[in-house]
């Protein structure tokens, strides 16, 4: 198998120790994983420029984002087209094709109900190739595959570079907003971008990218995740379910679901279901196993729905390849005025 389809043992280990200490140094990160710094930079230089992973990060600067998931209808042979248009919209923060009962899976982020509305029914339904649009609101996101690791590192050296993740800054100073959407931006594209890049490509002084991106930890306004091609794991499927629970029973069976080794999401919805899923599997067959325990772990759960993806198109704002290699491009989700103008 080409370096370009596989991982090995030091790319897993070097993959989840990224993971849980996002913008460490090399050097800090080479005693731990056993490999100098240089030959880790080398590496993470590869599994990057071939889109086998990215760095992600994001932030509202305070302003809440209104979530939904639309599933999208297309004519037929169309999907891959509508798919590639609507990755071109910053509200468009993820999209899926899939193989079910619609073609594409879309979330999207938009600053208020209003404006989530007017792109789902006037952008989304009036693209040519587009047949329907149905919208689910998400109320609560209980998780996301931000927690998920390769498992290369034994407990005692996920503490070690644990260790290393710098404290969050506290009561740190916020800067003007054009200085925190262009560090976002930036951020966006590589979420280990040096400060000293960011300074070059924005044209701020260190110090004030330093200083931005403390004020936006201190305030819990910025995420740092990292992805990997999931084609490359040991969990290559991928599919969304739909579930429906008493009204009353929602969250704590939200809260299960985020306990399940597969899930990688579990979001809180509006619709003819109160529950969806994302669920990492190891072959197809385990898509019908998996439901069945959900099911019988949580016999008043009732499966609505579920969709295969055959193909993810974007991911946080980074165009990828068909098979999840990210390509270099991204779109950054356009941030909101703040509340207070």
């Amino acid at each position: 198998m080409s370096p370009e389809n596989s991982l090995d043992d030091l790319d897993l280990r070097l993959i989840h120790a990224v993971k849980l200490a996002p913008r460490a140094a090399w050097s800090a990160l080479a005693p731990v994983i056993g490999v100098d710094a240089a030959t880790l930079a080398r590496r993470w230089a590869k599994l990057t420029e071939r889109g086998q992973v990215y760095v992600t990060g994001y932030g509202t600067l305070g302003t809440p984002f209104t979530v939904a998931v639309a599933e999208v209808q297309c004519k037929p042979g169309r999907a891959h087209e509508v798919a590639r248009q609507l990755a071109q919209d910053s509200e468009a923060l993820t999209i899926n094709l899939t193989a079910g009962a619609r073609d594409i899976l879309v979330t999207v982020a938009a600053p208020d109900l209003e404006a989530l509305s007017m792109y789902v029914l006037r952008d989304m339904g009036g693209l040519e190739d587009a047949t329907s649009v149905r919208t689910t609101v998400v109320t609560s996101m209980m998780t996301d595959a931000r927690p998920w690791t390769p498992r290369a590192l034994s407990p005692a050296e996920q503490a070690r570079v644990a260790a290393l993740q710098p404290a969050i800054p506290v009561n740190a100073r916020r800067q003007p907003l054009d200085v925190e959407r262009a560090v976002i931006a930036q951020l966006n594209h590589d979420g280990r971008a040096p400060i000293a890049t960011i300074a070059r490509r924005t044209g701020f002084s260190q110090k004030r990218v330093h200083d931005a991106i403390a004020g936006l930890q201190s305030a819990g306004l910025l995420s740092v995740r990292v992805d990997v091609a999931r084609t490359l794991t040991a969990w290559p499927h991928y599919v969304w379910y739909s579930f429906r629970v008493p009204a009353e029973r929602a969250t704590a069976v939200a809260e299960a679901l985020t306990n399940v080794e597969e899930v990688r999401s579990v979001l809180l919805t509006l619709g003819e279901s109160n529950i969806m899923i994302s669920a990492w599997l190891r072959t197809l067959a385990d898509a019908q196993r998996f439901e069945v325990m959900v099911s019988t772990r949580i016999p008043d759960l009732v499966v609505i729905d579920r969709s295969l993806v055959i193909g993810s198109v974007k991911h946080y704002g980074h165009i990828l390849t068909g098979t999840g290699f990210a390509t270099g491009q991204t779109i950054a989700h356009r941030l909101p005025e703040p509340l207070d103008g």
